[in-house]
């Protein structure tokens, strides 16, 4: 099973996971004794990846109406912000002195908080769209009593109209998660149900009287 749960996650944490580990090895090399090398060309390459996270993330916060995504944001984004510092403030104290053990400990704290802040972030946001799903399926179940009240063929013409297009919407997003998801199981899982759905429609349309009681 894949460390990350979506393929969106996994795209963006794996190059700054690889680029971090090599910041690791190369700060137990000088916890034993040895000069650091320049890390400019590794430290651009994971504050690339974090800025363009950045001004996406940002761009999201701005249009987003989840309170809780709104609310948690302003935080993490600061924790990224800090660590990104931490890390340009090694790279110049490393730069001057190789052996620098302030240097050291400031690169491996932003490039470990670098690597949690991205996490956090990501998962803000994969959280942000599952409750957006479920808002969405809720307003679809909400209109599932409505059937009580269906008397005739001509009633129950009336509530499928009304009801498919947010069913549409729910089962598209629905298997567009699934198949954003590593796990399998969990993305066989949740794709079943617009599967059903489908089926049931198609049953219908063939044949209405077969719900019709």
């Amino acid at each position: 099973m894949s460390a990350f749960h979506t393929k969106t996650i996994a795209s963006v944490l794996e190059p700054v996971a690889q680029q971090v580990s090599h910041l690791v090895v190369l700060y137990e090399a000088g916890q034993q004794g040895q000069a650091m090398p320049d890390l400019v060309d590794n430290i651009k390459l994971v504050l690339t990846c974090v800025s363009n996270l950045a001004t996406v993330a940002e761009s999201t916060a701005q249009q987003s109406n989840d309170a809780t995504f709104i609310r948690d944001f302003p935080s993490a984004m600061d924790a990224v912000n800090s660590s990104s510092a931490a890390l340009n403030e090694a790279v110049l104290e490393l730069r001057t002195d190789p052996y620098s053990s302030q240097g050291r400990r400031k690169l491996i704290t932003g490039a470990k908080g670098i690597l949690t802040g991205t996490c956090d972030l990501l998962l803000m946001y994969d959280e942000s769209e599952v409750r957006k799903i479920v808002k969405n399926c809720e307003a679809v179940k909400s209109y599932f009593p409505v059937c009580l009240e269906v008397g005739t063929l001509e009633d129950l013409s009336f509530y499928i109209k009304n009801l498919t297009p947010g069913l549409t919407q729910v089962c598209k997003a629905v298997q567009n998660r699934a198949q954003e998801l590593l796990h399998k199981p969990y993305a066989v899982w949740i794709y079943i149900s617009p599967i059903t759905i489908a089926l049931m429609r198609q049953s219908y349309e063939c044949n209405p009287t077969i719900f019709y009681r």
